[in-house]
Parts: C-alpha cells; structure tokens; sequence
C-alpha cells in the first residue's frame, strides 16, 4: 500500500529574487523562480522545481546573478564614457579626439542588455583632416535660420541648425558628412507655427513661478518640493491597476517652465492567456488590472494542481497563479485477487467496463453482480463482486454401506462409495463436487448378495473352499427359502488397475481378493494430502477408493523484474497468487499483471517486464528553442525558451515541463511572443524619433526645438524585457552666461537670459 509522504522541505528564495509556490512544500506543489530586474537565472533546471511523492524536489538548486557584459575595449584616438561600468542598463558613449570622427554615429551610444550583450557594433574614429578629399554636397543657406559646421562640408563634418524665435525646426538639427560623401539626413526648414508665444520671464526682484501643476487622469500630483516656485519639484504616481507613461518627477526651471511633459496613467493589460489542452478559460474583466481568468477542464479530464483554477492579472501586467493541467481522469487501478480475475474493455478509463471471472473451484456470490462501470468522477460505481469457494449438497446416507470423501463436500472432493460385506454396489462407486456444485455420477445401493447369504447361517456349517469348487448350496433365512443350487466357486478379482501419470504401482497379489496395491511418484513429485496412495482389493471385486494424482508440490521461485517488485499470497506453493508491480517512472509490459501457481507446478501467464516510463516528443515552437531529451523519461525536464525579441505567454525567461509517472506532461506547450516597449511620447519641446517603432531593438533619438538642449543627450533602445534603456531626457532652455556691467552705461536684462532673450546696453553721458 502506498502512502503520501509528509512533503518536501521548505525552499529559500535566493538574493534578487522570488519565489512563487503553489502548495507551499507539500507534495505535488510547483515553485517558480523568478529574478530582478538586472539579474539572470544561474541555472535554467532550478526556474520551475515540484514537489515529488518521494519527499524531493525536482530540479536542482539556483541563484539570481547580476547581468554583466564583456568590457568594452578601448577605441583607439577617442574615448568611452558609461553611466555605470559594464553592468545591465549602463550607456556607453563614444567620443572621438579633436580632428576624429565617428564612423557609425547607430553605436556611438551602446546599451548592455539583459542578454549580458551590448547593443550595437563597434564604432572607430578616423582622422579629418583638411587633406580629405571626400566632401559632401554644399549645404544651402536656411531660411528663417542659421547653420554652423564644425569642417565646412568636408567627411566628418557635423553641422548644426538653428531657427530664428518664433520658429520651428522640422527635420533633424544635426547632419553628419559621412565617409561616402553623403549627408545622413535631409536638411531641416524652419516653419512658422500657428501661434508663437513666450514663457513669462520671473521678476527682477521676485521668485521664479511655474504654471500650476494638477493631477492626472487615473493617477495623483502626490507632492511639490516648493510649489510651483523655482527648483521645485512635483512627483506624480498611478492609481493600483495604472502605470506611469512619461516622467515621474518635474522640475521647475529658471525659465518659469516644467521639465519634460506632463506624464499619464495607463490601464495595465495582461496578454491573452495562453489555451491549455484538454481545457478553456472564461474572463470576467478582459485582461486588465485585477482580472480572472477561470479554468475548467474539458469533460473526462480532472486539473491535478487542484489549486490552480483562477489567474489573476498582476500590477506588472503578468498573470499571477500556475496554469492548470488536465490529466485524463482514470478510477483507482483494480487488483485480481485468489478468488477472482477481470478483463478491462478500455482499462481504468471512464466509461471502461470490467467483467469480473471466478477462479476454478469459486462462484459468485451475486449472480447479477459481475461488472464494474468507471464513472464520469473516477470512481467505480457497482460493488467488487464477490467469488465464494463451492461446496456441494451433502451427500445423503448409504444403507448397508459408507462413504468417505477426500475433501468433505467441498468443490473438487472426490467420495468413495462401497456397500457392507454381503452386499453389492449397484450405481457409482465414486463421486466428486464439480465446478457447477453438483455431485457427478448417481447415488448408489447397497443390495444382498446371494453368494454371502450363507453369512446368516450358522458358523460352524460355513467353509471356504478352493477356487472353482462345484458345490451345491441352500439357504434358510427369516423363513425364505432359496432354492438348491450347484456353481463352481469363483475367484474374486478386482479390475485390473494401471500406472497413475508420472508415477508407479506394485501390487501384493497382482488384482485378487485382499491383493493390497500402492502407488508412488517419480522423484520431486507427491500424492497430495487426503488422496489414497494404497488401494486393496474388496469382496465384491472393486478397489477401495479412487486412483491419486501426481502433482508437484510448488512452482519454481519467480524473478522479480528489473526495477519492479513481486508480492505473492502464499509464496511459490501451488494456487499461491502473485501480483506484479513496478517503481516510480516504470510501467508494466508484455507479461500479465498477476500470476497463479497451477497443480501441474507451472505459473500460469508469462512474466511482465518494467519498463521505463517516456513522454510524447514535445514539438518546436515558432521563434523559440526547445532543450529536451531526445526520448524524456520520467523526471527528466524539457525547456522552452524565446529568440531575441521574442517573449514567453507565461511571463518567465525560460518555462520548464516535466515528465510524469503516468507518461504525461505537467503543464501546456508555451509560445512566443513578440517583444514590443510601451510607445515612447514627444518630451516637451522636443520630439522623439525611432527606427523600428516600439519593437524590440527599436533605438529611439530626441531632438529639442531650437533654443533648447538635450539633457542628457542619449539614444534609448527597446530591450529584451519589453522596457527602454535610459530614461527619458529633457528639452531645457539654453541660458546665456551673464553680460558685463559698462563704464557710462546701463545694462537692462532679465535675471536669467534664456535663448531669445534681449539685454539692452543704454549710453549715459557723465555716469560715474
């Protein structure tokens, strides 16, 4: 009998990471592993780890590692700057000497993502001398604005545009002369917008103010450092269930203006939850924030993580919970017993009917009890039938005569019928109780014999004469009269017996009266208990008894099959029951569950082997990889994992599925979905522009209006985990140094000269 284990021990989530278990440490419960952001698994086999019925876990231990990338070399004549070394999420950027230049300006600013690669190629820095005959085409005067190159319109020359106030820069501010005497962008205009205003300059001798702040849809102003006035700074945040799309903090400026736009809050959606085989799924909300998603499982199917029906859409747009797993529902497996056997139309399954058989020499003891049904909740719905041993009607007294049986009147017994001296057996001499309860043959009489009438008389008139003596013979008794009568005396004989199979016979007086014979069996075999092994010659010519068999006494031992076991009812001896059973992760074939020792000494069936338990092939999935077994056994795992730019339906980095006992799969094939970032907005006065929208890889670039700088000035890229590298800069407005005081003069200008601002310088005759 198998009984649960108590569980398995308590498992530690590691440094920079979480562990999510679906029936804490006891049996059959799955633990997922899952990182921090700038960590990686150490050991992909440890991500998904159950709780198996021997106490262990599945799997094997891991730890969440910090995200590194190679350090980048040195680039020769230019140097490299990063945000923070060479760990995940740093931005290196390249600067080449004076009289250098970029070759690739796509690399000049590289990421170290979360796959511990660098995003980009390798740039170079080649010499610009006023030698280089490789020039780009004359760049044209721009109306409404200005130009300044740093080498004229020769290779490596970068140019920079500006606009006039009141005007807007459509286009890149930024052309580079490339080595194959080309600009990498079409020049800018300056266009006219529909209305031109100004920020409101603070006063000379007040504060600096901006607008009022106020909250967001969704989401709160949640606190201003100093109000609204100068340096102070504002943090928004979401409502549960939103996230936060722009900056999360605003800073007041001296020009009167908040850094970057106001930000907004964004409902967060869950992807579609992925189908599971054998099973649906239903969504009461869609799949926003705070959503379920419940399972069931198509009809003939049961969810072994009986825990796991609903999942819940999380505050990170994951779903929270373990998919379910719907596994064929079969009833308890049934076992033959000493009295019975039984053949499954559709084995344990449902629907599956059992017709049961009694073993020879057995009956049922409910005729209309002889089938058990599986039923649609795997539960067998008749009562085991029941195989009763069968006795036979005792037999009935023989006058003038005895009996004696073998076994009393149970099934197989075999009774000797005989008659008194002096009378004769007319009907059977032997009887035995059939399968079907009944008696064979009829029931004898014991009649007079005449030739023993003279047993009656008087002893001393009585003598025995020689064999085949003529005598003439009269009977008196209870005044009937037989008449004289003259025979020849015979000599009684018993028929003559025969050698029992796989034995012998040696008789004293070969098959005449009181001639005594024995049977005995070759060597290794016996008469078994209650059957005659002498049988003497009697009066009225018959054999006392019945003829014995020759049975061996047991069978040989059974081999216990490789990784299996053998329980048997009464060890090797003969009707002796034996069942067969294998290990976990092994399955009985080819031979027969059960195995009976029959009289003639031999196991009835053939022996079964075990063989190991395999899964199904898993199949590939379209823009992943599959690391598994070629044939997966039970225990052995399989992992499902995403090319670059491409995501797990289940939320993880890598989903792990392992091999059952019962030659099934834990969980459902995953797929692969493309990774996409949220959709970056336009920062304020400035625009934002990316080569591959909001996909993976995607290197997004700012530009700030004229009169406004870039801070910092960095190219964001869509990484792996669905975020962007960075964080988004600000346009701030360019500030003038401060102007000299003159000698005879008045200088009038605002406190903070920002790009457009005028000072005015004002003559004053005979100031001192």
């Amino acid at each position: 009998m198998c009984t649960a284990t108590g569980g398995c021990s308590s498992l530690i989530a590691p440094s920079n990471g979480d562990l999510i278990c679906t029936d804490q440490s006891n049996p059959g419960s799955v633990c997922v592993l899952s990182c921090s952001d700038g960590f990686s698994i150490s050991n992909n086999f440890g991500q998904v780890r159950r709780c198996l019925e021997s106490g262990r876990w599945s799997g094997s231990p891991t730890s969440c590692l910090p995200i590194i990338c190679q350090e980048l070399p040195p680039i020769a004549m230019g140097v490299i700057t990063c945000s923070d070394g060479n760990t995940f999420g740093s931005v290196c950027v390249y600067t080449c000497n004076q009289g250098f230049f970029i070759t690739d300006l796509n690399s000049q600013n590289r990421v170290c993502m979360n796959n511990g690669l660098w995003s980009g190629e390798e740039p170079a820095c080649e010499p610009n001398t006023g030698g280089n005959n490789v020039t780009c085409p004359e760049l044209g005067p721009v109306v409404q604005g200005s130009m300044v190159c740093t080498n004229r319109f020769f290779q490596g020359s970068t140019c920079i545009y500006t606009c006039e106030a009141g005007f807007n820069l459509i286009g890149s501010n930024l052309l580079h002369c490339g080595a194959n005497g080309a600009w990498d962008q079409t020049p800018p205009t300056c266009e006219a917008p529909e209305v031109v205003s100004c920020p409101i300059l603070g006063t000379l001798d007040g504060g600096v103010t901006c607008p009022a702040l106020s909250a967001i849809t969704d989401g709160t102003l949640d606190a201003c450092t100093n109000g609204f006035d100068l340096d102070s700074s504002c943090t928004y945040s979401c409502l549960t269930g939103f996230n936060l799309i722009g900056p999360t903090t605003r800073l007041c400026l001296p020009t009167g203006i908040w850094t970057g736009m106001e930000p907004s809050c964004q409902a967060i959606t869950c992807p579609e939850p992925p189908s599971i085989p054998n099973g649906s799924f239903t969504c009461d909300q869609g799949f926003g924030f705070g959503g379920t998603c419940s399972y069931v499982c198509d009809v003939g199917f049961t969810n072994l993580n009986t825990l796991s029906t609903v999942m819940t859409c999380g505050e990170n747009g994951a779903w929270i919970g373990q998919f379910p797993f719907c596994a064929v529902i079969t009833c308890r497996v049934l076992g033959a017993t000493s009295s019975s056997s039984f053949q499954c139309s559709q084995g344990f399954l449902i629907d599956s009917v059992c017709t049961y058989q009694c073993r020879e020499g057995f009956t049922f003891l409910n005729q209309l009890n002889t089938v058990r049904t599986c039923g649609a909740d795997g539960q067998w719905i008749e009562n085991e039938p029941s195989c009763i041993a069968v006795v036979c009607d005792t037999l009935p007294d023989l006058n003038n005569g005895n009996i004696v049986c073998s076994n009393m009147n149970n099934y197989n017994s075999v009774c000797s019928l005989s008659c008194n001296a002096g009378f004769d057996l007319t009907g059977s001499s032997s009887r035995q109780c059939l399968p079907s309860g009944l008696w064979s043959g009829t029931q004898p009489t014991c009649d007079l014999q005449l030739l023993q009438f003279a047993q009656h008389c008087r002893p001393l008139r009585i003598q025995i004469w020689p064999a085949r003596t003529v005598l003439t013979l009269a009977f008196h008794l209870n005044n009937i009269t037989v008449p004289s009568t003259s025979f020849r005396t015979p000599a009684i004989r018993c028929p003559t017996l025969v050698s029992i199979q796989q034995g012998s016979l040696f008789c004293t007086n070969s098959n005449f009266y009181l001639s005594q014979c024995t049977y005995t069996c070759n060597a290794g075999l016996g008469i078994p208990i209650g059957q005659d092994s002498t049988r003497i010659c009697q009066m009225d010519g018959t054999w006392s008894g019945v003829a014995p068999q020759c049975r061996v006494s047991s069978c040989q031992d059974l081999s216990v099959p490789s990784n299996g076991n053998i329980a048997c009812s009464d060890n090797n001896n003969i009707n002796s029951l034996c069942m067969y059973s294998c290990n976990d992760g092994f399955i009985l074939a080819n031979g027969q569950l059960s195995r009976v020792c029959l009289p003639s000494g031999q196991w009835s069936g053939s022996a079964p082997s075990c063989n190991s338990v395999s899964c199904d092939p898993l199949p590939e999935i379209t823009n992943g990889q599959l690391s598994c077994p070629a044939v997966p056994s039970f225990q052995q795992t399989c992992t499902y994992s995403c090319d670059a730019g491409y995501q797990l339906n289940t939320g993880s980095d890598n989903f792990m599925l392992t091999c059952l006992g019962s030659s099934q799969w834990d969980n459902f094939i995953p797929s692969c979905l493309i990774v996409t970032c949220p959709v970056l907005p336009d920062i304020r006065f400035g625009t934002v522009s990316c080569t591959s929208g909001n996909r993976y890889l995607s290197s997004c670039s700012y530009t700030c209006q004229d009169g406004y700088v870039l801070m910092p000035s960095v190219n964001r890229v869509c990484l792996q985990t669905g975020i962007w590298s960075g964080s988004e800069p600000i346009c701030t407005a360019i500030i003038c140094d401060p102007l000299p005081q003159i000698q005879n003069g008045r200088l009038t200008c605002p406190v903070t000269a920002v790009f457009q601002d005028t000072c005015t310088y004002t003559y004053i005759p005979f100031l001192l």
